[in-house]
């Protein structure tokens, strides 16, 4: 048995290290760390907000297949606020994780590159 485990857990190691990623793996809510010095087609989110009271960027990806990209501020004047809801979907044999509405007022198409416990990397494809 302790084997039959360790195999699972190998196997979906390996799994996601060659990028077939699962939708189970990112449902929730994503805050946006950075956009990579250099490039506005590559866009990194952690679980973990690194503001007080969760202010900044965020999207939430719901398992219905809703989409929700969001940016509250402490300020509340600041001309990124807002809230917008649209639909998701997922290319398992791509990666590409593609949205009615733009991600971070950018594309609406990304492929998945890197997804662990807490960090989601889009990457315009």
């Amino acid at each position: 048995m302790k084997k039959l485990l360790l195999i699972s857990t190998a196997v979906l190691a390996l799994t996601v290290a060659h990028g077939q990623t699962t939708t189970s793996n990112f449902y929730g809510t994503w805050f946006l760390v950075y956009t990579h010095p250099g490039s506005k087609d590559t866009l990194t989110f952690s679980r973990t907000s690194h503001t007080p009271h969760n202010w900044g960027q965020r999207i939430e990806i719901n398992k219905d297949g809703e989409f929700v990209d969001a940016d509250d501020e402490k300020c509340g004047n600041d001309n990124n606020i807002h809230h917008t809801v649209g639909k998701w979907t997922f290319n398992n044999q791509t990666n590409i994780f593609e949205t009615t509405i733009p991600i971070y007022f950018k594309d609406k198409k990304y492929k998945i590159t890197s997804l662990t416990s807490d960090t989601l990397i889009f990457v315009k494809p």
